[in-house]
């Protein structure tokens, strides 16, 4: 009975779906980790910098690469909602734990490079950002899937390889091209009540479309492009989602109470936080007042309770003396 249960925990275990970062092209500067390895999602950023020859650090034990031929191209693609990439074949692939974003990396590659010397795509959804122009008209037959959620996405995918074929190469590039995609389709509720058969035939097309992208990078680059693909399963994206709502509803009350606070600075006239020096010179300031309106107040009290008889002060002071003569 007990290695019954092992069996079945240890079968439930190794169905559930891990993220992975799968390499489809990398240049032959590049040696990638031989055996399984692992990397956490936060290290997909510096790895790519590595790569580019923007750092030094290289977060991936087992990974190699010339300093003096570093890639020309990087291509970055997350797809939300899918733990395996079928039909594909990657010359690595390696499983990642956290959360990542895409868009992170456009962000930091942005700051690090600027947008004017170089080529670059970025694809979030049907949302397309970049120098290059995608024409979806002219792939339209490629692609058969009907799903709506997929079908835009994957004609930016073969757009984009068309765009980079008729560009031409671009062996004297002085910097790296990088085009990232966020596939967002697969973990769209619209696909929970579409056919399986149809879900399975949009996998293939997104397989197809990579590997048509990997040919003409490599293509333009002269075998100089890395093209990455980051695999996240829908429970990744579903964690990921509700700790994203939990992040914005505690990013919802701390402006509530900024608001609150400016509210009542305004309300009271306190335009200006106050020192580190405050609490002392309040103290100061409010001690001497005190002493001084105790000292006043026994002054007050003492004049008017002395007694105004001719041996007092105020009898001598107030008093004519009459002159003699």
């Amino acid at each position: 009975m007990t290695t019954r249960i092992v069996l079945a925990v240890l079968a439930i275990l190794g169905s559930v779906a891990a993220d992975s970062i799968d390499f489809l092209a990398v240049p032959a500067s590049v040696k990638l980790p031989s055996a399984s390895a692992s990397l956490a999602a936060s290290e997909i950023v510096p790895l790519n910098k590595y790569l580019l020859g923007l750092s030094a650090g290289n977060p991936l034990s087992g990974l190699s690469t010339d300093l003096f031929s570093r890639p020309k191209a990087l291509a970055l693609v997350q797809i939300d909602g899918l733990s395996t990439l079928a039909g594909a074949s990657p010359v690595a692939e390696v499983d990642l734990t956290g959360a990542f974003n895409a868009q992170t990396l456009h962000a930091v590659v942005s700051e690090d490079l600027g947008q004017t010397e170089r080529d670059w795509v970025s694809i979030t959804g049907i949302d397309v950002t970049g120098t290059l122009e995608l024409n979806t008209e002219k792939v339209s037959t490629i692609v058969k899937t009907k799903l709506s959620p997929l079908r835009q996405e994957i004609l930016q995918i073969y757009a984009l390889a068309d765009a980079i074929k008729a560009r031409g190469a671009r062996l004297s590039a002085t910097l790296p091209d990088v085009f990232v995609i966020q596939l967002q389709g697969f973990a769209s509720p619209l696909l929970s009540s579409a056919p399986a058969s149809e879900i399975e035939i949009a996998k293939k097309e997104v397989a197809a479309a990579l590997q048509e992208l990997a040919s003409e990078l490599s293509t333009a680059y002269g075998d100089q492009a890395v093209v990455e693909v980051v695999l996240r399963s829908a429970e990744s994206v579903a964690e990921a989602a509700s700790e994203s709502e939990a992040t914005n509803v505690r990013s919802k009350r701390a402006a509530d109470d900024v608001k609150n606070v400016q509210y009542w600075r305004k309300t009271l006239q306190v335009y200006k936080f106050v020192s580190r020096d405050y609490p002392a010179m309040f103290f100061l300031i409010a001690a001497v007042v005190f002493i001084l309106v105790v000292a006043i107040v026994f002054i007050v009290v003492g004049l008017l309770t002395m007694d105004p008889g001719k041996d007092s002060i105020i009898y001598r002071m107030t008093t004519t003396r009459m002159k003699k003569d």
